[in-house]
């Protein structure tokens, strides 16, 4: 796949450390009880955007630059209300920021998403349950900007999603585990093909998104579009 992760060792490690660092000696109480915490990933669907920081808070949680098609493992947050931010990895320049309910003990996925200039936050809720026996969970979502509707469809054989827009998206369903699927994009209710993804194996006990992105009106392969599957977590 061309998606790549950043590094979550680096992330998980690198906001406590900051957090631990803003804290004066007499901040510290060992008898108060640990804040309850939310799980978040981010994933940088924006075409054609220059590579950002994001934030939570106000702390940096990238250690390098966050750049198209990348996404993070998730993060564990404090839960209530955060404020996300997206900046100009180079200059910077605040690009947007929203303010968000997070709530305890559950999962997000947050995606900065649209063209330039028209950038938005784009969060889910993640239902990261346990697949059942011989079986995967899938969600799909789709977060092309100038796509029209589509359906996710297995080659040949059935339509697992219809009719999503952008920003459309489906609940986590199961579908058969260990085996390999060749997965198309087409235009809704058609079968015009928009993109494919050959040859990919859903492993039994794994939980999924997969999501298209890129533009139809692309300049270049680097922002046409695309269909990929991220790992959102799997259960041994």
């Amino acid at each position: 796949m061309k998606t790549s992760s950043l590094l979550i060792k680096t992330i998980a490690v690198i906001l406590p450390i900051v957090l631990l660092l803003s804290c004066s000696k007499q901040d510290i109480n060992l008898n108060t009880p640990a804040p309850s915490v939310a799980n978040v990933n981010f994933i940088q669907a924006s075409p054609n955007s220059s590579p950002t920081d994001f934030y939570i808070n106000n702390i940096k949680i990238n250690l390098y630059s966050f750049s198209y098609n990348q996404f993070s493992d998730y993060v564990k947050i404090n839960s209530g209300i955060d404020t996300i931010k997206f900046a100009n990895y180079s200059t910077k320049v605040l690009i947007l920021s929203k303010n968000f309910n997070f709530e305890a003990n559950s999962a997000y996925s947050v995606f900065f998403t649209n063209k330039p200039n028209q950038q938005e936050l784009f969060i889910l809720t993640d239902t990261l349950n346990k697949p059942a026996p011989n079986s995967a969970n899938i969600r799909f979502i789709n977060v092309s900007p100038d796509a029209p509707a589509v359906d996710l469809v297995i080659k040949g054989g059935s339509t697992l999603v219809a009719n999503k827009g952008f920003k459309g998206f489906s609940s986590f369903n199961p579908i058969q585990g260990d085996s390999n699927y060749n997965l198309e994009i087409h235009k809704a209710g058609t079968g015009i093909v928009l993109a494919t993804i050959n040859n990919f194996k859903l492993q039994s006990n794994y939980v999924y998104t997969i999501w298209l992105h890129g533009l139809v009106s692309n300049t270049s392969s680097a922002d046409q579009l695309t269909l990929e599957v991220m790992t959102n977590t799997f259960y041994l």
